[in-house]
């Protein structure tokens, strides 16, 4: 983390430009998702900016990201523009405090493009770059759109200072996890947030006619990350071969859109790399997911039963808690060991219990519209 010094110099460095946002857009929104390895940050952004659309017809929507995944939010409508992650420049001996600087020089100039009156972002924690902004645009107002089950990194009063910057800090809620004690007072609390609600998900025998897969025989999705913080190729293979083993099942491997590596041939009966995937989440019986939020929380909600298989590399996302949560539930299970033939065990039980159709089960709360009206109206709160 960067440290007081660094966002100081940034400051006094470019003082010069505070209060430069002399007239902010009352319609303009501004979302800034900070996405390196995955797309959770940027579909929670993109999930709360198109219910926005909706409350406010108005609404200028723009987005500035550190995410590859620039094309995807253009497929959405919305102007994006684009600073490699810090990981990106490390290679090239690009320095946490050059990146801070670009990171601050880029969002100013957008800032001042388009005079947002409300900036949303997402990320883990508040770089120096955007606390510089943060205090050189000061007539904006902040949001801190902050995923639940973080590990916790900062002592209690970092923790304070930072939620301080922001006027107000939304945490979508984790299933199961409605009386965390590490959830401070000062954040307002939503359901899960996903991209899409149930009635945007293809019915099944469209779904299926375009995934070419046979309309009689039972079907498994397996989505096990983008594979940018460690290599999956041996556990997708593995499972892969695990689930081909069940008499009868389709397999279908989903590739990340912005997956950096190239993955050897699996054995699955085909292969989808599109976004968003859950728009043909009826097609399947069953899913093999690890146990990112987007994954967890699209399964549970548009009611895809999955196997969870947690990764225990991330750096902030506390997966293991998550999948265990899940699993409470009936439809879902946390698979932390994934030895030979387990997988399959799980699949199979999940099998013997599927409905005709899944997506009609379970529970079905988008935190998105919750969230939506935060960003939109200041002194609104969440529904409960």
């Amino acid at each position: 983390m960067i440290g007081h010094r660094l966002y100081s110099a940034l400051t006094k460095l470019r003082s010069s430009i505070s209060g430069r946002l002399a007239s902010p857009d009352l319609d303009t929104y501004l979302f800034v998702p900070i996405n390196g390895a995955g797309l959770g940050h940027l579909t929670r952004c993109l999930a709360v900016a198109r219910r926005l659309e909706r409350l406010v017809p108005d609404a200028d929507i723009v987005f500035f990201t550190t995410s590859v995944a620039v094309p995807l939010v253009n497929r959405f409508g919305y102007r994006c523009y684009h600073l490699p992650p810090l990981s990106a420049g490390k290679a090239d001996g690009v320095t946490p405090e050059r990146w801070n600087s670009l990171f601050f020089d880029c969002l100013a100039a957008v800032m001042n493009l388009h005079r947002p009156s409300t900036v949303v972002f997402d990320g883990t924690w508040p770089y120096a770059g955007l606390r510089a902004v943060m205090h050189s645009f000061r007539r904006s107002r902040y949001v801190w759109i902050r995923r639940g089950l973080h590990r916790q990194q900062l002592q209690p009063e970092q923790e304070k200072q930072q939620l301080a910057l922001f006027d107000l800090t939304i945490e979508p809620g984790e299933k199961g996890d409605k009386a965390d004690p590490q959830s401070p007072a000062a954040v307002e609390r939503v359901d899960p947030i996903v991209l899409l609600d149930r009635d945007e998900v293809l019915p099944r025998a469209e779904a299926r006619k375009r995934l070419r897969l046979d309309q009689e025989r039972a079907a498994a999705y397996v989505q096990l990350g983008a594979g940018n913080i460690n290599d999956l190729v041996d556990l997708e293979g593995r499972v892969v071969k695990e689930l081909k083993s069940i008499d009868g099942l389709q397999v279908v491997v989903a590739r990340s859109p912005i997956m950096l590596h190239e993955r050897p041939e699996t054995g699955a009966d085909a292969e989808l790399v599109d976004y968003p995937n859950s728009r043909l989440f009826r097609a399947f019986d069953v899913a093999v997911l690890a146990a990112g939020y987007n994954s967890v929380y699209e399964s549970m909600l548009l009611g895809l039963p999955a196997v969870f298989l947690p990764n225990l590399d991330t750096g902030a996302d506390d997966q293991r808690r998550r999948a265990r949560m899940a699993a409470e539930y009936r439809g879902w299970c946390c698979l932390e060991d994934s030895a030979s033939g387990s997988v399959a065990r799980c699949v199979r039980t999940l099998l013997a219990n599927v409905t005709a159709d899944p997506l009609l089960e379970g529970p079905s709360r988008n935190g998105a519209e919750q969230a939506a009206r935060l960003v939109a109206h200041p002194q609104a709160h969440a529904i409960q």
